[in-house]
């Protein structure tokens, strides 16, 4: 499968997660946290891997939520559900980097803010 917002390369036996939105230092979107939730579940996971590297294109690690971007509206009220999301999204892929049960290592290159910081600090290792 192909990513628009992350990047995945495997070399021997180790998996590279690249965070790939360097115009916003990798702001987190929605999109963003679909597809790394499926490379931590499906890709990561694989036999063939047996340590993890999670980055960020450009000069920074991230930078938190894309404001911008938004987050999906409550089905009840129209407003933004940013719980919701969080609950159905952002803490599946803490929890899937938490049980993988090889080493995950983030290598911090720039600004960490937010949910950029609690995803390095879901990782084994922090390298800055």
């Amino acid at each position: 499968m192909s990513y628009e917002t992350v990047e995945w390369e495997e070399r021997e036996g180790v998996g590279r997660v690249t965070l790939d939105r360097p115009d916003s230092l990798n702001a987190w979107t929605e999109q963003l946290g679909h597809e790394l939730g499926e490379l931590v579940t499906e890709r990561a996971a694989a036999d063939s891997i047996r340590a993890v590297l999670v980055t960020g294109a450009g000069r920074g690690f991230s930078s938190g939520a894309d404001l911008k971007a938004g987050f999906s509206p409550h089905p009840g009220d129209g407003k933004p559900d940013v719980a919701r999301r969080l609950h159905e999204v952002y803490h599946p892929i803490i929890a899937g980097i938490r049980r993988l049960e090889k080493p995950v290592v983030a290598a911090v290159n720039g600004p960490a803010v937010g949910i950029g910081c609690s995803l390095a600090l879901s990782c084994d290792l922090v390298l800055a």
